[in-house]
Parts: C-alpha cells; structure tokens; sequence
C-alpha cells in the first residue's frame, strides 16, 4: 500500500510556517506592551535578570503563557525580543 502525498499535507506545511509567523508577531506585540514597564522596572534599579522576575512576579505581570509567573528564562527572551525591535524600530 503506498500513501502518497496530497494537498492537504502540502496545506499544512505552509499554515504551520504562517503560524510560527503569527506566533512571533503576537510575541512581539506582548513585548511592546511591557516595554514601558520593563523600562519602569530598570529605572528604579533593578537590572540583573532575578531582580526584574521578582519585581513581574511582585507587581502581578501575568507571563505570556500565565503558569505560577515568571522565570529567568522567560525575561531574558523578554529582553532580547525587546532589543531586537529596538534595533528594527531604530533603522
């Protein structure tokens, strides 16, 4: 028996890459939402990455994917999303 490859799959390949697309874009939304309070945070001292989770964490920032709050990973990627549109905002 031989399965052969029809549009159907062909269709799910491409929606998987529109949805990674639309996922990265909704991420990017979610970072511009917080820039001010990130901004926020590191004005009033706190820069290392377990200061400003503890400070999210305190203020009550729901995390992306909610869960118990949030980790050091999830502000790095945080801060490096922030960085990244920075940099294409300031060309």
């Amino acid at each position: 028996m031989r399965i052969s490859k029809d549009d159907t799959q062909t269709r799910v390949l491409k929606l998987g890459y529109f949805g990674g697309l639309a996922t990265r874009r909704a991420a990017d939304v979610r970072a511009q939402a917080l820039l001010s309070t990130v901004h926020e945070i590191q004005a009033a001292g706190f820069v290392r990455l377990k200061d400003i989770t503890d400070e999210l964490n305190r203020r009550g920032v729901p995390a992306a994917r909610g869960g118990k709050g949030w980790y050091r990973s999830g502000v790095a990627r945080l801060l490096t999303r922030l960085r990244a549109l920075e940099r294409v905002r300031g060309r």
